[in-house]
C-alpha cells in the first residue's frame, strides 16, 4: 500500500518492480549445483576465489566490460560456495554464474516461477533486473517447497474485533501470460 488508498491504488507487492539484488543469488547457485556436466562440478564445498574480476562479452569493447565489486570493496580470497552464499559475497557469485552458464541461471529462476524480463547478461548474477516483491516471494517459496512451485495467493479479510468476517476476497497472483 501507500499512505492513502484513495489517492493511489498502486499495489507495491504486485506492481512495484525493483532490482532484487542479492535476493537473486540462490538461483545462481541452484543452477550451478544442478549442472552435472561441469567439470569439476560445483557443490557447496567448491572453493571459489573472491578477488577482482573483469567480465567481458561480445566483441569485448569497453562498453562490453563489467567490473563487479563486493559491497564493502574488500576481497576475502578463497572461500567455499556455501560461505560465499551465506555471506552474500558478489565476486564468487559472479564466477559461479559464468561457470554455470547464464542461460541455466535464467532457467533455474524461471522454473522457480520468475516471469520478469530476464536477460543472460553477467550482471543478472547480482540481481540487476526488475521483479516484484510477490514474484520474488513466490520464487523463494519454490526453494522452501523442495522445488515445487506454488502460485502465491493473497487473501484479504475484513474482520470485526470478535473475529466475524465481514468480507473475504481471495486473489490469485499468477502472472498473466
Amino acid at each position: 500500500g501507500g499512505r492513502d488508498y484513495a489517492l493511489s491504488q498502486f499495489n507495491r507487492v504486485t506492481q512495484a518492480h525493483r532490482q532484487p539484488g542479492s535476493l537473486f543469488k540462490p538461483f545462481v547457485y541452484l543452477a550451478a549445483f544442478a549442472r552435472r556436466d561441469i567439470d569439476p562440478p560445483v557443490t557447496p564445498a567448491t572453493v571459489l576465489v573472491d578477488s577482482p574480476i573483469v567480465v567481458e562479452w561480445g566483441t569485448r569493447t569497453e562498453e562490453e566490460q563489467w567490473t563487479p565489486r563486493n559491497y564493502d570493496n574488500d576481497y576475502r580470497g578463497k572461500m567455499t560456495a556455501r560461505q560465499a552464499l551465506e555471506l552474500s559475497i558478489n565476486i564468487p557469485t559472479v564466477r559461479v554464474s559464468l561457470k554455470a552458464v547464464l542461460p541455466y541461471v535464467l532457467a533455474a529462476a524461471r522454473d522457480a516461477g520468475m516471469t520478469s524480463r530476464l536477460r543472460a547478461y553477467p550482471s543478472i548474477a547480482l540481481g540487476a533486473f526488475e521483479a516484484s516483491p510477490m514474484e520474488m516471494a513466490g520464487a523463494y517459496g519454490a526453494l522452501a517447497n523442495s522445488g515445487v512451485r506454488v502460485v502465491p495467493n493473497a487473501i484479504v479479510d475484513v474482520m470485526t474485533g470478535d473475529g466475524t468476517v465481514l468480507d473475504r476476497k481471495a486473489t490469485s497472483l499468477a502472472p498473466e501470460l
